[in-house]
């Protein structure tokens, strides 16, 4: 049975002339003392029933955050009550949403986000499966499993039919209630040179994915490696949606363009249904004006795909990976366990339109 959570206020990070305040889910916790608020439920959640949200027609147009621009107000003040709105309701999926957790750029928080976000999704009552993809295994080891051997290698690598539902033996319990792992190690960076010289090598990982015991988890979330290889093609290949972190530097967010191209690519050419679930910044320091700018340009130059939820530098999450738990156990006050709750309240309200999609 699948428990209601419980309505509390969810912070975040808003750019807009004076703070709000909205409801989310699950023990908020305190706001901490920066960061103003997020209306992370109340907000339409971007793109279009029945079809993927579309891709900004030129990337090349976007504004980069002008280092000259106003100081706007500074995001540390306490944000004005408000009337809750009415709690998260569950609505049963009708099949496993396979998102992929990417960028092409290094040190943007994939990793963390891939784990926070499945401890916070199962804090909702949702069940997990991770899928390391990275031959780092960070995902892996911060989830508890410190050598994932060489199951997932040898799966991929394997070439007879029979062996597709070799993913369900490397199954493994992850460091957070209702989250599932099937674990990486260095090993696994010998399979990109075998899916570059298979037959159809770009689609194995789909056809494993498939081979997956059918309602048994809500999300597959795939942690993939900082690198457009191999592995990350297959990923492209076997995932319904992807999830992209951002960091909040300039850098970042001017390589936004190419990744996004290389999305449709991949919808051309190997995943037609392949859809961008949002875009967020990571490690934001509110104090500087320049994470602030460019939490304010992403959300500009990318109005349909940008989430409401930014999370927050803090480094509770540092100290969390080397405890090997989710910052929801390690630290379930700090900042970065409530935006990522509220990321994956985000996440979650977003179930109906992926309904729609799979019809």
């Amino acid at each position: 049975m699948r428990m209601e959570p419980e309505t509390k206020p969810c912070y975040g990070i808003d750019h807009g002339s004076r703070p709000v305040r909205a409801s989310g889910a699950g023990n908020a916790g305190s706001p901490g003392n920066a960061g103003e608020a997020v209306n992370a439920g109340s907000q339409a959640i971007p793109g279009q029933r029945g079809s993927p949200p579309a891709l900004p027609p030129e990337p090349s147009s976007m504004t980069p955050p002008d280092p000259r621009r106003r100081r706007g107000p500074r995001p540390d003040r306490q944000p004005r009550p408000s009337r809750p709105s009415r709690p998260f309701r569950r609505r049963p999926a009708a099949a496993m949403r396979v998102i992929a957790v990417t960028n092409q750029k290094g040190g943007t928080g994939k990793t963390t986000t891939t784990v926070n976000l499945a401890a916070a999704l199962g804090r909702l009552g949702r069940r997990v499966l991770v899928l390391d993809l990275d031959p780092q295994a960070n995902t892996s080891a911060w989830l508890g499993v410190r050598d994932g051997g060489a199951g997932l290698y040898e799966a991929l690598a394997a070439e007879a039919p029979e062996d597709s539902g070799a993913l369900a033996g490397l199954i493994r319990t992850g460091a957070a209630p209702g989250v599932d792992l099937i674990p990486a190690s260095p090993q696994l960076a010998r399979a990109e040179r075998h899916l570059a010289e298979a037959l159809g090598g770009e689609r194995i990982l789909l056809g494993l994915v498939r081979a997956l015991p059918a309602n048994r988890w809500d999300y597959l979330l795939i942690d993939c490696p900082p690198a457009l290889g191999q592995l990350t093609v297959n990923a492209l290949a076997a995932a319904g949606e992807i999830l992209v972190p951002v960091e909040a530097s300039t850098m970042a967010v001017a390589g936004l363009a190419g990744l996004l191209k290389t999305v449709a690519q991949a919808r051309k050419h190997l995943n037609a249904g392949l859809a961008v679930c949002g875009i967020f910044a990571c490690r934001v320091d509110a104090r500087t004006v320049l994470a602030r700018d460019v939490v304010a340009a992403l959300r500009e130059n990318f109005p349909a795909l940008a989430l409401a939820t930014a999370i927050r530098e803090t480094v509770r999450l540092r100290e969390a990976w080397g405890q090997s738990a989710p910052i929801d156990r390690f630290a379930p006050r700090s900042t970065g366990a409530e935006d990522y709750r509220c990321l994956a309240l985000e996440i979650a309200r977003q179930e109906d339109r992926h309904a729609v999609r799979s019809a």
